[in-house]
């Protein structure tokens, strides 16, 4: 086990150019090496598309309720394997500029400073702008 998390994000302001199959291989390959928590943090859920053909199964569930705070960090996560967790997002996670209103500053960190004990490696998917969850995840 590493001592800290390592963080990495994986953004561009352009879209299709791989940023959600850059953060899974990233993640699969580094979970060979520790344990990986996975976030999607992209409105466009192309990463919780990929491991949830329900999106029922998510509902409620995602990264956007926790980080305005209807749920815990905890209950968002999702154990993919024996090595990788999953944090999905959804449609909703567009609404996250207004949602968070008074309250954006550091709310992705302060959630993972919960639970990066638990993880060698977390890397996050962002969407193609630097819109306020491109922010949070930098």
């Amino acid at each position: 086990m590493i001592d800290m998390a390592k963080v990495i994000t994986v953004t561009n302001v352009k879209g299709g150019v791989g940023k959600s199959t850059t953060s899974l291989f990233i993640s699969n390959i580094l979970k060979e090496q520790g344990k990986v928590l996975l976030i999607d943090i992209d409105s466009q859920n192309s990463l919780t598309s990929y491991f949830f053909e329900d999106a029922e199964l998510i509902n409620g569930k995602t990264i956007l309720e926790a980080m305005i705070g209807e749920i815990g960090i905890q209950e968002t996560i999702n154990p993919i394997d024996k090595n990788l967790d999953f944090i999905p997002a959804d449609i909703t996670l567009s609404s996250l500029d207004k949602q968070l209103k008074n309250s954006r500053d550091f709310k992705l960190k302060l959630l993972l400073d919960e639970v990066k004990d638990n993880y060698d490696f977390i890397v996050i998917d962002t969407p193609p702008s630097l819109h306020l969850e491109t922010i949070q995840a930098l």
